[in-house]
């Protein structure tokens, strides 16, 4: 929740206040919140994998925010995803003493282009789906958004 009130909340309520250009209220605090998941163990091309599916993490968050007027529901998405990472499959070698499946660590070698590959659509697809399902107008789990 306090990534969330932090990233989302303070800092998009923020800079909206003072730009009414979304790549700038929205972006920036996206760009951020990317750019405190860089892990420089990992490979270069897993690094990229990892922070794409993050910035479309964020650029998801942020456009239920902006969509619903209230953090709940980013912050839903975003206790999902990290129940999911850290209770159910796990790629993090420091943090996966809870995980029912621990699956190799995305700083670990032998990760291969068309893993990323797939890691990335993977992380981009999800997040898309996730927006639908909250946002689409036809959707059964279709969440109240502001007028």
């Amino acid at each position: 929740a306090a990534e969330e009130v932090a990233s989302r909340g303070y800092l998009v309520h923020t800079l909206a206040a003072r730009f009414q250009n979304a790549f700038v209220w929205g972006g920036l605090p996206a760009a951020f919140f990317t750019i405190v998941h860089w892990d420089p163990a990992a490979l270069p091309f897993m690094n990229a994998t990892i922070l794409i599916s993050i910035a479309s993490f964020a650029a998801a968050a942020t456009i239920l925010v902006y969509a619903t007027g209230n953090l709940g529901a980013a912050m839903g998405v975003d206790f999902g995803m990290n129940f999911f990472g850290l209770m159910l499959v796990s790629h993090a070698s420091w943090l996966n003493g809870a995980a029912l499946f621990v699956s190799r660590p995305l700083d670990a070698g032998g990760w291969t282009l068309g893993d990323a590959a797939l890691l990335t659509v993977n992380g981009v697809l999800s997040m898309t789906m996730i927006v639908w399902l909250l946002l689409a107008r036809r959707s059964p789990l279709r969440l109240k958004t502001r007028d």
